[in-house]
């Protein structure tokens, strides 16, 4: 396997997995297929390799692939994401690091099937992207590339660390507290289901020290934090231990008070992005991201900020909130990120398929997010408010990362007006040839939709519907090129967790 070779004893096991099911899905097909998931984030990075076995099926889940079998059989070491002064990623140091996580994982690069990088804080801003990408070379399209705002790296840490499955396998509330180096992204799951998503400003690098100790950076949370302790700090001069123990106990404090009296102090509200939500009743709570490491105390070193004291202030207080609801430690903490990527390609019949102007181009990377329309609906006013909703949850106003909307919440043919001009209203000043408006779903309801919207005279090029397609929030799609009465090849990945 480490050579990146599939045996007959690895399929062993997944083949039993499988017995009994052709009389649910018919025939299935295995595939073995190696994954990367590479994270490289404002403080640290890390690579994940792992071996998934995935079974397709062409009767009942139209080719879809399922996941059988995963196994993680390489973790690199968390190296500090190297930066230059200029805060651009430095690409010799990142290539070094992939050479050797490579070199020990004893595999070569084009034994990878596919994979997933996820880039967060500065690694996404900037050219750091592109830098990314020109990286992995001729390689780049077997990857997905995911810029994650605060938003969706809350989402996607409550992912990795098992909050939504372990919400929808017990029945329970969860929430997840995902603390990095920004800040706290704050996530809660209820049954399986996202139900609130928000996130405060002020992490383990809002203050950080040099070797000498001397203070070497403080942000804008830090400066908040600072005020408020009523703390003299100034670039150069010695950062105290008491002064940092009293920094990380500001930020713990301003999390467990929020939870334990169900609403911010003062210096919450100075750091919250937006208005936090009365604090819901969760039965359960769990820490993910570096920070966490120390709040279960896996991690005693410091390095050169606030995270050990932030981390272990929490730890202390941990007991008492421990009366309201149970802490719990999840399997995956500062790892809680996509392990790698599964995949399955659709061929679209042409006249199941529509283009603005007849024609497609290829566009790449978008992620699936689903509005939910309220049944019954005829204001469209209310659907553009879905659609805002759901791309702020994600982290998508800011265009960085392309998208496509699934409509298989639209359930009723009289609310299809309303949610053309709903959606044509949010998003219409987008839509171009480069970035088309990409509607799918498994019903009807993308073609009708589009076919409202094309009628409002929208650019060439700039519209596309693909019908039949029962996708998730956050699945990945690839749409080929076609000219038209020429069939539609689309590729969809989707990300995969511990």
């Amino acid at each position: 396997m480490h050579e990146g070779h599939w045996g007959a004893d690895e399929f062993d096991q997944a083949i039993d997995l499988t017995l009994g099911e052709e009389f649910l899905y018919g025939k299935s097909d295995l595939a073995g297929v190696t994954s990367a998931g590479l994270h490289v984030g404002s403080a640290t990075t890390h690579l994940t390799i792992s071996k998934l076995v995935l079974r397709t099926s062409g009767r009942a889940l139209s080719s879809k692939s399922v996941v059988k079998t995963k196994e993680v059989f390489y973790e690199s070491p968390v190296l500090f994401t190297p930066y230059r002064s200029d805060g651009s990623l430095d690409s010799e140091q990142l290539k070094e690091f992939l050479d050797a996580s490579y070199s020990a994982a004893r595999l070569i690069p084009d034994l990878i099937d596919t994979g997933v990088v996820t880039l967060s804080g500065k690694a996404r801003e900037g050219d750091n992207r592109a830098k990314l990408m020109r990286l992995f070379g001729p390689q780049k399209d077997r990857f997905l590339f995911v810029s994650e705002g605060p938003g969706l790296q809350g989402i996607l840490a409550a992912l990795g660390a098992g909050a939504v499955e372990k919400s929808a396998r017990e029945g329970k509330k969860i929430l997840n507290i995902d603390l990095g180096a920004s800040g706290a992204r704050f996530v809660w799951v209820a049954k399986g289901f996202l139900k609130e998503v928000w996130w405060l400003r002020g992490g383990a690098r809002a203050l950080e020290y040099d070797q000498e100790g001397k203070l070497a950076h403080l942000d804008e949370a830090g400066q908040i934090i600072a005020g408020e302790l009523g703390l003299d700090l100034r670039l150069s001069k010695p950062v105290t231990r008491s002064e940092r123990t009293g920094f990380g106990r500001a930020l713990a404090d301003t999390i467990l008070d929020y939870l334990e009296e169900e609403h911010l102090p003062e210096l919450g509200t100075k750091l919250a992005v937006t208005a936090a939500p009365s604090s819901p009743a969760a039965e359960l709570v769990q820490f993910s991201g570096g920070v966490a490491e120390y709040v279960y105390g896996f991690q005693k070193q410091s390095f050169g900020d606030v995270g050990q004291e932030w981390g272990e202030a929490i730890r202390r207080r941990a007991p008492r909130l421990g009366v309201k609801m149970a802490v719990h430690t999840p399997p995956a903490r500062i790892r809680a990120v996509p392990i790698g990527a599964a995949y399955y390609a659709i061929q679209l019949p042409h006249e199941k398929v529509y283009g603005s102007h007849g024609h497609f181009h290829g566009v790449r990377n978008l992620m699936v997010i689903a509005p939910q329309f309220p049944v019954g609906l005829r204001e469209a006013g209310r659907a553009r408010a879905g659609v805002e909703q759901i791309l702020s949850r994600f982290d998508l106003l800011n265009g960085s990362q392309p998208f496509a909307l699934s409509l298989d919440f639209l359930e009723e043919e009289g609310s299809y007006p309303a949610a053309a001009e709903g959606i044509f209203t949010a998003l219409g000043d987008r839509m171009d040839h480069d970035s088309p408006l990409v509607l799918v779903g498994e019903s009807d309801a993308p073609l009708s939709v589009a076919r409202i919207i094309a009628s409002w005279a929208v650019p060439e090029g700039s519209l596309i519907a693909l019908p039949g397609l029962h996708l998730h929030d956050l699945d990945f799609l690839d749409v080929g090129e076609a000219e038209h009465g020429s069939d539609l090849v689309v590729l969809v990945r989707s990300l995969v967790f511990r």
